[in-house]
């Protein structure tokens, strides 16, 4: 590309308006070499006039606050690493068409401010040297933004209305707060060390985050956050506090979420307080130290059809076997009786189609439609219910001699046959129904007799697994 001049890119400053025009359209890859200390009170306000300004590289020292605010750049604009912002640099109501990237050094501001109206293709913010936060605003993003901080630099706030990927890479970064941000594609912090507190705020990140690899020394806090696709956290560690508060790990349509905790340790513990899963996550081969709660961690295991019989006989991925075996162990070891029943119920859900041949998925089936696996106690009463007004209706439909009373008599005996009492009600009710008592009525009561004994038993059972008697 060429590079010309700051003195000659004045002289075509003062050109008319369509003699200007046409040398941008002519120098679309021409680069303009602007020097700070260069700038003067007639050049700022020729460069403020037009309505469009062709690739910039920045250099040079200016002792006041830069101001290339309320600009529209056609092309790039790259503030060089030779570059000394002492005061730091306006942005504002300024639009790049394409990339925007900062490398300059900062050796005196309190906070390194950019405040940016959209940029087209890709951010890129690299200080040289500077000890203070990186604030950084920007309405909207084309392509990628990439922070790499320097020693222990900080983002101290980063709001982006949208971007596609977001990468923040460092060696020994300080805090990073992320707020109100949409992040279309990759989160990426990888292989990143902070030292300080990491914050992601009421933001949405609609592909896979990857935070794996990763040291998180300070605290890691997560609040109010989507993550579309889930999360890869994979051989990290995290020294402080770990918590994600009110998230969402979710997708509305399609195949479920992945987000894995595989081999990360939490030497301080990780809480989970009102987070909603579509799939297991996976705690498999981590360290986690005592502080920990995974009470607030809500899964609801979906198929990806909405039809009812599809999501019953669908098979899910075998790996989920065990990583609802190991949200189990966490909640024996936390002695949450209610959450342990929860994941084991889904880890026998898991088992159909991977570990059960067909009688076995048949018989696993109706353990889940009728008890839950034994943790849903409505669903044998509403059984027992259904059966006994069911059967009730086929012993009058087909009686000799009509009377409801006893027909739901003759019902509620067969339901409950195990008890001896309800002999003498059977007698009496086959008695005033029927001159001659069917043969279909007797296998009609061996079958509600099932029904009913399964039906109780499976009560029973959700009420040890509810109490723990």
């Amino acid at each position: 590309m060429k590079t010309i001049s700051m003195s000659d890119f004045q002289r075509v400053l003062g050109y008319e308006s369509d003699m200007y025009a046409s040398w941008l359209d002519d120098n679309q890859n021409t680069w303009v070499e602007l020097n700070l200390q260069d700038f003067n009170g007639q050049f700022l306000l020729d460069f403020k006039r037009v309505s469009g300004l062709p690739n910039l590289k920045v250099k040079g020292q200016a002792q006041q606050t830069a101001d290339f605010s309320n600009l529209n750049i056609l092309g790039d604009l790259h503030f060089l690493n030779e570059c000394r912002l002492v005061r730091g640099v306006s942005l504002d109501g300024t639009r790049v068409r394409g990339d925007l990237v900062v490398e300059a050094n900062f050796p005196s501001v309190k906070e390194i401010k950019i405040e940016v109206l959209s940029v087209e293709k890709n951010l890129r913010i690299a200080p040289q040297q500077s000890r203070f936060p990186i604030k950084m605003s920007v309405s909207e993003v084309g392509g990628d933004i990439h922070v790499l901080l320097p020693g222990k630099g900080e983002v101290g706030k980063l709001v982006v209305g949208k971007c596609r990927n977001l990468k923040i890479s460092s060696s020994e970064a300080g805090a990073v707060l992320i707020e109100n941000s949409r992040v279309e594609g990759r989160l990426d912090f990888r292989n990143l060390k902070a030292n300080g507190k990491i914050s992601l705020v009421s933001s949405v990140f609609c592909m896979r985050a990857d935070i794996s690899e990763a040291t998180f020394l300070g605290d890691f806090v997560v609040t109010n956050c989507e993550f579309c696709e889930g999360l890869s956290c994979v051989n990290s560690n995290f020294g402080g506090i770990c918590d994600f508060i009110s998230c969402e790990f979710f997708r509305s349509l399609g195949n479920p979420t992945h987000t894995s905790f595989q081999f990360t340790r939490f030497e301080r513990g990780a809480a989970f307080y009102d987070c909603n899963f579509d799939s297991p996550p996976d705690f498999r081969g981590i360290t986690l130290e005592s502080g920990s709660t995974i009470d607030g961690l809500s899964i609801q295991l979906r198929p990806p059809s909405r039809n009812i019989v599809s999501a019953l006989a669908h098979v899910f991925p075998a790996d989920y076997i065990e990583r609802t075996r190991k949200l189990k162990d966490l909640a024996n070891s936390a002695n949450d009786h209610e959450k342990e029943i929860e994941y084991f119920a889904m880890e026998l859900r898991a088992k159909r189609g991977n570990q059960t041949d067909r009688f076995g998925s048949f018989v696993n089936l109706i353990y889940e439609v009728l008890s839950g696996y034994g943790y849903c106690a409505s669903r044998p009463l509403v059984g027992l219910a259904t059966t006994f007004f069911a059967f009730s209706f086929v012993y009058a439909a087909i009686a000799d001699d009509l009377d409801w009373s006893y027909a739901f008599s003759l019902s509620l005996a067969n339901v409950f046959i195990f008890v001896p009492h309800t002999r003498d009600i059977r007698i009496e009710a086959l008695a005033s129904l029927y001159t001659e008592t069917p043969a279909l009525v007797h296998w009609l009561a061996v079958a509600e007799g099932l029904a009913g004994a399964v039906l109780v038993f499976l009560f029973g059972l959700t009420l040890r697994n509810r109490f723990r008697m």
